[in-house]
């Protein structure tokens, strides 16, 4: 998808992240197949504008729902130098059939494991935002 951060929908991807982040109470990314190209939530300045990492793509190209751990081998690592994230959920956007990007809810408590509230929202989101981006 070329232009799958259009200028039309910024507004719209960061009301998005601003939005779940306060009610999950975590970082919240939203990525195109290249980079992460909105994020709310705690740590939003080690994320906004990075490349993804290749196990991220490979997650999108794969069409992946994650909910993992870090010691889980589900676990896609974000950006090639992330090392604090303990616990996501992500889920790919899908328009017209492509998988153009992905939702991830991330946690770098470790007293927090995510579960069906954070996965649901990542799924949630992916549907919104897919939908957002079909004619």
């Amino acid at each position: 998808y070329i232009g799958f951060f259009q200028k039309q929908n910024q507004l719209l991807w960061f009301l998005y992240v601003e939005a779940v982040a306060q009610v999950a109470k975590c970082t919240v990314c939203v990525t195109d197949r290249d980079r992460i190209v909105a994020v709310a939530g705690p740590g939003k300045k080690d994320y906004a504008g990075k490349s993804i990492h290749r196990e991220l793509l490979e997650a999108i190209e794969d069409r992946r729902t994650i909910l993992a751990t870090d010691a889980e081998p589900d676990f896609s690592q974000v950006t090639e130098d992330e090392t604090e994230v303990f616990s996501e959920a992500a889920a790919t956007i899908l328009a017209e059939g492509d998988a153009i990007g992905m939702v991830l809810l991330l946690s770098r408590d470790t007293e927090r494991i995510f579960g069906e509230f954070e996965q649901k929202m990542a799924i949630c989101g992916a549907n919104f935002l897919g939908r957002q981006m079909e004619p």
